[in-house]
């Protein structure tokens, strides 16, 4: 149980930290960093975008930092439609330039339940010709999942617009068996955290084996996190997977130097 002054100090977190969030979106100090889902083949398969804040005093801050305070103060929907605006133009952008690109954004179960981040996804792909299918929402799972009947409505309106659907980090957090079968996503985002133990636990090596069989069986691609060497890349394609992300292949960054490190790659695609 919180004492009196716990809950105070927690209160003047939230409220500075909504202030400050407001001042971030008027002041342009959020910004869409891009890394890499690279095929076993070499060739990008996608790009999933990462919010980052430029803070004026802490510099670029992960969203692991400041996400949980925007649940909590519910500014998680104005961010999520400052992201989806800002990734559609990007996309729009990339397609005069090259081809075959696709752009990938996870979506929070308290913007799902909203609406108004898919409402505004929507009208920005008409606006722009953006094609849904270019498009993958990857759910974040949470403990304040709605029940499964109300979640497969949603998730089937997301569907029934084009664009394509992933259980992110699956395997360490809430999502289960029951999701996979009430969403029934294109994709599966295995948690990095199978490929961090490939070393020190056999255990891992068969559950990874396990679902990604699992998911081939029902349809879906697999999509493994956390590559970061020749070998853990080497034992994911021995698995049939197909696509990987990670430092391997290149770290977050900025849509300018994305092109300048891909272009060349997104051109002959």
């Amino acid at each position: 149980m919180k004492n009196k002054q716990e809950m105070i100090e927690n209160y003047k977190k939230l409220h500075q930290m909504t202030e400050q969030v407001g001042e971030a979106l008027m002041n342009n100090q959020f910004e869409l960093y891009y890394q890499p889902i690279v095929q076993s083949n070499g060739e990008i398969s996608n790009f999933e975008a990462l919010l980052r804040w430029n803070h004026p005093k802490e510099g670029v801050m992960s969203p692991a930092l400041f996400l949980p305070y925007l649940e909590e103060t519910g500014m998680m929907i104005p961010i999520g439609e400052w992201v989806v605006t800002q990734l559609v133009e990007q996309l729009a952008l990339w397609n005069k330039r090259y081809k075959k690109i696709n752009i990938s954004f996870n979506l929070s179960m308290p913007e799902l339940l909203s609406g108004e981040v898919i409402k505004t996804l929507v009208r920005n792909c008409d606006a722009h010709a953006v094609r849904p299918e270019q498009i993958t929402v990857e759910l974040t799972e949470s403990m304040k999942s709605p029940d499964a009947t109300t979640l497969k409505r949603l998730v089937n309106e997301i569907k029934d617009y084009g664009f394509r659907i992933a259980i992110d980090d699956f395997g360490t957090g809430y999502a289960s068996l029951e999701k996979i079968l009430t969403i029934q996503p294109h994709y599966l985002k295995l948690d990095r955290l199978f490929v961090e133990q490939l070393s020190t636990s056999t255990q891992v090596h068969y559950i990874l084996e396990a679902i990604v069989k699992l998911a081939h069986q029902l349809q879906m691609e697999v999509i493994v996190e956390g590559i970061e060497t020749a070998e853990q890349k080497k034992y994911i394609e021995r698995l049939k997977v197909r696509y990987m992300q990670g430092y391997f292949y290149g770290k977050p960054q900025p849509a300018e130097k994305i092109e300048g490190k891909w272009s060349r790659v997104l051109r002959c695609c």
